[in-house]
């Protein structure tokens, strides 16, 4: 039985692009007919910001917001993280506990290591820390493709309905979801279960030397030059996957101990020290 209209479920929405971000407005378009929905998100962009959180005693700052929808949340001036820290917590009170949070939809892919970087699949990850279901989803972007965010939605409302109900019984589990950029949308688009590339992202960079200004010895000006779309990347992973135009999902992981280096050296470090 598919997920539709009445069944109950809550949503906790989130992103890193921002309370203003049209993305985020297309994923509450499809989040809509299953369930209620609480929007918690930065008050501005917060791309790139990986899994930061405020821990200073300076405080954060949260406004009653809306996006360009006229949805009305909250505006968090602070970190993808902190909204769902926030979200989870002073600002749950009152509220049902989500079935799922949401992230997204980002303004760019998330694929392969990318994960480490995002805001957006960081605030899912905070989420799962707490128990939840969560999931990030973003869109891929090609310079010679114009954004449609409404082939976004057509491709993300089956994907999500089809993992609401395929894990709706489950356990707390992280998702990432990665939509291709297509110029026409006049078909099927394959979906593929894909692991996370861990090749590196393209990391090219171009120095800026000011005309008549001589390079300094002891400072350098350096802008990211790098093009996405040009990432190597291995067959059949999720950066693979999404640029041949493939809808990725990638179940992920936050256990990052080293199986193999437990097993290497278990009987074989110091059992005390300063003995």
């Amino acid at each position: 039985m598919g997920l539709g209209q009445g069944t109950g479920m809550e949503f906790l929405v989130a992103n890193d692009d921002g309370i203003q971000a049209p993305g985020l407005d297309v994923l509450l378009d499809v989040l809509r007919p299953m369930g209620g929905m609480r929007v918690v998100a930065p008050a501005d962009g917060q791309s790139a910001m990986g899994h930061s959180i405020t821990c200073s005693a300076d405080p954060i700052r949260v406004t009653a917001g809306s996006t360009p929808a006229g949805v009305e949340g909250w505006a968090v001036e602070g970190t993808p993280a902190d909204c769902i820290r926030l979200g989870l917590g002073p600002l749950a009170e009152g509220t049902p506990r989500p079935d799922w949070v949401v992230s997204g939809i980002n303004c760019g892919a998330n694929l392969g290591v990318d994960v480490y970087y995002s805001g957006t699949v960081a605030a899912a990850r905070e989420a799962f820390f707490w128990g939840h279901k969560a999931v990030a989803i973003s869109q891929f972007l090609r310079p010679e493709v114009s954004l449609n965010w409404e082939h976004a939605r057509r491709l993300a409302e089956p994907v999500l309905r089809w993992l609401f109900e395929t894990v709706r019984d489950s356990g707390p589990s992280l998702w990432n979801i990665n939509l291709p950029s297509l110029k026409e949308l006049n078909g099927p688009v394959e979906v593929v279960i894909a692991p996370m590339d861990l090749l590196p992202a393209d990391t090219q960079f171009q120095e800026e030397v000011a005309a008549g200004i001589p390079r300094a010895g002891t400072e350098r000006i350096y802008r990211f030059s790098g093009v996405y779309g040009w990432r190597k990347c291995t067959p059949g992973a999720d950066v693979d996957m999404v640029f041949r135009d493939k809808i990725a999902i990638t179940p992920l992981s936050i256990d990052k101990t080293s199986a193999v280096w437990m097993d290497r050296i278990r009987g074989e470090f110091p059992r005390r020290v300063l003995d």
